[in-house]
């Protein structure tokens, strides 16, 4: 329910750049783009991945942009995959949020992808793009089972790291 609590809200480019300009100023070289939903990113005629080449064509200085929050449900993972590969001033990890390595608990959460696509995106990764999944533990209904399926997967896959969240209830969740 979080798309449903939280504002959809697309900072323009315009802003985006004011930040950049600002922490430039500041002597800062190193960019961080997060959001709840930047994988959905889309403004100003950019999506997520075109962004990416636009700040680093109008910042030459920056050393380095980190994204983080990313949906593996998203179609621009393929695109950000093949620009950290190509990219050095791209920090070559994604931080997906997994949510969980089994498609059981995945259906209960209402995510929109499955383990198949965390396959699909460790494949095109091919070892030249770091992976980070962000785990919720304890969701209702997981039980041992599904939470071996989860460990399972990441001894399979190898992320360079996870993090993990325990579920906390809230109304409506």
């Amino acid at each position: 329910v979080i798309h449903k609590i939280r504002p959809h809200y697309m900072m323009p480019y315009v802003k985006i750049k004011a930040q950049i300009e600002a922490l430039l100023s500041q002597g800062k070289k190193n960019i961080q783009l997060i959001g709840t939903e930047i994988s959905s990113y889309y403004s100003d005629g950019y999506h997520l991945t075109e962004l990416c080449k636009k700040i680093l064509e109008d910042f030459p200085e920056i050393d380095n942009i980190v994204m983080g929050a990313i949906d593996p449900a998203s179609s621009e993972i393929e695109k950000l995959i093949e620009l950290m590969k190509k990219e050095v001033r791209i920090y070559n990890t994604l931080y997906l949020c997994t949510q969980s390595c089994s498609d059981a608990v995945l259906k209960a959460m209402n995510r929109r992808h499955d383990v198949n696509r965390l396959r699909e995106i460790n494949k095109l990764a091919d070892g030249k793009v770091n992976l980070v999944f962000q785990l919720i533990i304890g969701f209702p209904g997981e039980t041992d089972e599904l939470f071996q399926e989860t460990v399972n997967l990441i001894k399979e896959l190898k992320p360079v790291d996870y993090d993990t969240i325990p579920f906390s209830p809230r109304k409506g969740t």
